[in-house]
């Protein structure tokens, strides 16, 4: 597994942070989730 390191505003990061809260998931976890919504988008295009 590679590891990425990002820099936040402190706005972002409390946007961050309330979503895994509400959600019951790790910061880790939403961003591997928010990739793959990357990737659907992708093929959908290249679908197109």
């Amino acid at each position: 597994m590679k590891r990425l390191d990002i820099r936040l505003s402190d706005e972002e990061k409390a946007i961050l942070d309330t979503y895994c809260k509400q959600k019951e998931m790790t910061q880790s976890d939403a961003v591997r989730t928010w990739i793959r919504g990357l990737k659907r988008k992708l093929k959908k295009v290249s679908d197109s």
